[in-house]
């Protein structure tokens, strides 16, 4: 039986999707199940890997079985997922303890011991300033505060590499992933720095087996195939996080193209052929589908989610709408109706997007999201496209820093939900004075999975070849002259009531922490 089917799999901060696609390109099937967070503390935020799995292989057994397909034409299976997020798990696969993503707060006193220990061995190998945000603290974090834990841990990895392992039963890391958030890399060598994880006091035997991210790291194991609905032996390959998968699956393959990736928080990105050390921006350099190709990285916290906040605490007008219409029409999409009824700069409106904190180019965990110049003439409208501004705004932080090195784009490929937005591109396209282009692949990273798992399996011939067939331009948004100088000036008040703010944060942060609220 020809094998002419792939599967791609993404797991996200909310839920999973799993897309079936033929050898052609051609969309055959795309299944998503949600998942919780936990929060056990104020600042704490984990995951239990046992959700992703069980959403993983209850959309792998709809996908197929809806699509009316034999598992057995399955050439290959990609995986990706939400990055800075460790798994501990002991020699047979058992979880130590839940997952601890970017959005935990808790290794703040781990991060500091790198900075003041690590600091010329992490720049050196690759060009990071440690922060709470990164896998490593965390894993100092379990093995201080618990080293019970720590004692039976035989490797660790990311939420695909848990989801791999699941399938397969190979500990592996991809080199996106490890060149992203994993500080134990030099992205010279693209190997482990055995000098620099010991310098971080960790054990070099914790840490998994490096592949790149078109590679097949082992076979569907007759357990996971009982759990899937896979075939027994079908290849599954390595994406890795959900950011250079979502750059394939959008057509980001070559050095010069900037690739802004949007979902709960989004990440403004270029790639380059260059090596940057890029610590004083807290801008990270990863690796790609292909090792000589770099992508410079801002990260931004909260993008979609501000939006979804909103809708979930103060949207009942549009949610109550879409059920009417009986789901026709969804909130976000009557939200995006109204901002485009305003006026650009919202009438001096403006959002501080920070609803997890401040991330790239300055980390700051204390800052929080804040509305400033509101007056009698603000209307719900307004606050949506000021969220949205803010938002944009944000992603412009680090674009200006990407410049600022010297790395030229001269147009943004943007990709997830608030792409969906036509007031979110505009508003992108007139602050960066670029053009802003959407693409037609509607779910990227699994998208960008399965093509990974297409080229790792032999399917394709290469990237290049495939993106190119499948992958085409949807719409342009080009700037405008006059809202670019608006959302200068607007920008330059949005930096300026950031830096005010800053002792405020602080106060605040001390006195919930005082106060217990």
């Amino acid at each position: 039986m020809k094998k002419d089917l792939l599967i791609g799999i993404d797991l996200g901060s909310s839920n999973v999707k799993t897309l079936l696609i033929n050898d052609q390109g051609q969309t055959l099937g795309i299944e998503s199940e949600e998942y919780q967070p936990i929060f056990p503390k104020p600042g704490w935020i984990e995951y239990d890997p046992n959700d992703w799995w069980n959403a993983v292989k209850s959309t792998l057994q709809r996908v197929i079985a809806r699509s009316k397909v034999e598992s057995k034409r399955v050439a290959a299976v990609g995986v990706s997922g939400l990055g800075c997020c460790p798994v501990p798990m002991d020699e047979k696969g058992n979880l130590l303890y839940n997952a601890l993503p970017w959005s935990d707060l808790r290794a703040q006193k781990e991060a500091e011991f790198l900075k003041n220990n690590c600091r010329e061995e992490l720049h050196r190998a690759c060009g990071l300033t440690p922060t709470a945000l990164n896998t490593i603290p965390h894993l100092i974090w379990i093995k201080n505060e618990r080293p019970d834990i720590y004692k039976k841990l035989y490797k660790f990895t990311e939420s695909s590499g848990f989801i791999i392992q699941r399938l397969t039963g190979e500990f592996i890391l991809d080199l996106a992933s490890a060149s992203f958030v994993e500080y134990g890399i030099d992205l010279r060598t693209l190997d482990y720095d055995k000098g620099l994880i010991k310098a971080m006091q960790l054990d070099f035997d914790r840490f998994p087996r490096l592949l790149p991210n078109r590679q097949v790291a082992g076979t569907v194991t007759r357990q996971a195939a009982a759990d899937t609905g896979l075939e027994e032996g079908t290849p599954v390959a390595c994406g890795g996080n959900d950011l250079p998968a979502g750059a394939v699956g959008s057509g980001a393959l070559y050095p010069g193209q900037a690739f802004y990736y949007s979902g709960t928080g989004s990440n403004a990105t270029v790639l380059t052929d260059k090596l940057f050390t890029t610590s004083p921006d807290l801008l990270h350099c990863l690796c790609t589908h292909d090792p000589k190709v770099k992508m410079l990285d801002g990260v931004q916290g909260s993008m979609g989610y501000s939006l979804r906040w909103f809708r979930d605490v103060l949207g009942g007008a549009e949610q109550n709408a879409s059920q009417v219409l009986g789901n026709l029409v969804s909130p976000f999409e009557m939200m995006d109706l109204e901002a485009s009824k305003t006026e650009p700069g919202s009438g001096g409106l403006l959002f501080l997007p920070f609803l997890f904190g401040h991330f790239n180019p300055v980390l700051n965990p204390l800052a929080t999201g804040v509305f400033f110049g509101i007056s009698p003439t603000t209307t719900r409208p307004r606050m949506i496209r000021a969220i949205i501004e803010g938002c944009v705004f944000n992603c412009y932080e680090s674009y200006r820093h990407i410049e600022d090195l010297g790395i030229d784009y001269k147009e943004i490929i943007f990709v997830g939900g608030p792409s969906n937005s036509g007031v979110w591109c505009q508003a992108l396209a007139d602050t960066t004075n670029r053009k802003v282009v959407t693409v037609s692949s509607s779910e990227p990273s699994t998208f960008g999975d399965a093509i990974t798992a297409g080229v790792a399996a032999g399917v394709f011939g290469g990237f290049e070849e495939i993106v190119k067939k499948v992958v085409k331009e949807r719409k342009q948004y080009l700037p405008d002259d006059r809202r670019h100088n608006l959302y200068s000036a607007l920008y330059k008040v949005y930096l300026g009531a950031y830096e005010d703010a800053g002792r405020s944060f602080k106060a605040l942060a001390e006195t919930r922490e005082q106060q217990g609220i």
